[in-house]
């Protein structure tokens, strides 16, 4: 049986959505009705409907094999085969590492909510990557199981 764990950018998601919703007002005041103003304000506005589904919530999957983690609908997924990874500790990003996907002094990071992570050392790379989710522990616990 997999180990899945799914967390929401809920914080994302709204700040997505106030910055639609203020950019469409402020262009309807600046533009008018007019047909260009319409034109822009329909792709403008499908643009962003299409961010939470890319990056709304990050999903991690742990089998017998790999890890998978994917944001959204998995457009945007890394895969981690699970005989690669030398070692792993939980561990707290700090306010600035900020979320979604960012190189930090640390390495990669892929973070949606929060600021509890596990972080990998991965067989041939250099730096280490930090992988964000609700309860690092289990997720650490589940990978040692599979990884025998």
């Amino acid at each position: 049986m997999e180990y899945k764990t799914k967390q929401v950018g809920w914080v994302i998601i709204g700040l997505i959505v106030g910055i639609a919703i203020t950019l469409t007002i402020i262009s309807f005041i600046l533009e008018g009705t007019s047909q260009e103003f319409t034109r822009a304000t329909i792709i403008f506005m499908t643009v962003f409907a299409l961010l939470p589904f890319l990056f709304g919530s990050l999903q991690t999957t742990v089998n017998d094999k790999d890890i998978v983690i994917k944001f959204g609908i998995g457009l945007i997924k890394k895969t981690i085969p699970l005989d690669t990874v030398k070692g792993m500790e939980v561990v707290k990003n700090k306010f600035i590492y900020g979320w979604g996907i960012r190189f930090t002094p640390h390495g990669w990071l892929w973070n949606i909510a929060g600021y509890d992570a596990v972080e990998f050392e991965i067989e041939g790379v250099k730096k280490k990557f930090r992988l964000g989710c609700k309860d690092p522990k289990e997720m650490i616990k589940a990978i040692k199981k599979r990884k025998k």
